[in-house]
């Protein structure tokens, strides 16, 4: 059982903000893609368009915490970041899915390739074709399959005949998601399977606030259904409930889950 825990909030807006930028006097022209901040608002002291300033001129901005505070934290680019987390964390950029070439030559530059992750939906004729086998072969990268997924089967199938990635995300809305029933074959193949706690629109009710109150009908269900990697912004909570002992089914066999020592 893994745990992946989001260290810190404003981590994953690290990238939206700074990445795409190479030179100090250069605005952020790629930052009006869809899946992108467009804005400062939510996570530093400042407002407006990111798209209308340079990275020299975020300087002065500090970041908000997670209830939207000001803190004492400037806005680090993806560098600095990766610096401070060399060889101590798993990275999720699941931010920047349309900009993994450029992200990698900064991963290379820091020696981190192998603590990251990136995501994505696309399938894996698109990913190879945007980003060559050079890069694909030397990432970590995880596709994310929902209902809303192409070809759900074919989809599946083909990243693990062609690519064998370490685990699947999956996300679904209602309890009985037709996308559930690929967590058999998935985990068949040897690949993982990751599912995200963190709201509703991403397992159904099964999320990090309801376990506070019911951990069975949270990260038990959700292990009940084959994961073997979560997302949690609870990682202490969810460590007691392993190292309790939890009981789950799993077709015709009971099983004991605790962490590993």
């Amino acid at each position: 059982m893994t745990i992946f825990y989001r260290i810190l909030l404003t981590f994953f807006s690290i990238f939206n903000l700074i990445s795409c930028c190479n030179y100090h006097n250069r605005s952020f022209n790629l930052i009006n893609k869809n899946n992108l901040e467009k804005t400062f608002n939510r996570t530093t002291t400042s407002t407006g368009l990111v798209s209308n300033w340079t990275l020299k001129s975020l300087n002065p901005l500090k970041l908000r915490n997670g209830t939207g505070r000001p803190t004492d934290h400037k806005i680090p680019t993806l560098e600095e970041a990766l610096h401070v987390s060399k060889d101590k964390i798993l990275i999720n950029l699941d931010k920047c899915s349309d900009y993994i070439d450029v992200a990698y030559k900064t991963l290379e530059k820091t020696d981190t390739v192998d603590q990251v992750i990136f995501k994505g939906t696309k399938d894996i004729n698109h990913v190879r074709k945007q980003y060559g086998e050079n890069i694909l072969s030397k990432i970590i990268y995880m596709p994310i399959i929902s209902m809303k997924t192409p070809g759900l089967k074919k989809y599946i199938t083909e990243f693990i005949n062609e690519y064998e990635p370490g685990a699947f995300e999956i996300i679904f809305k209602s309890d009985d998601s037709k996308v559930l029933e690929s967590i058999t074959n998935i985990k068949k193949s040897g690949s993982g399977v990751w599912i995200n706690t963190l709201w509703e629109s991403l397992c159904s009710n099964h999320t990090d606030d309801r376990a506070v109150y019911g951990p069975d009908g949270s990260w038990g269900w959700i292990l009940e259904k084959g994961a073997t990697i979560i997302q949690t912004d609870r990682p202490e909570l969810l460590l007691d409930y392993l190292e309790r002992g939890c009981t789950i089914k799993q077709g015709n066999f009971t099983l004991k889950v605790t962490t590993r020592t």
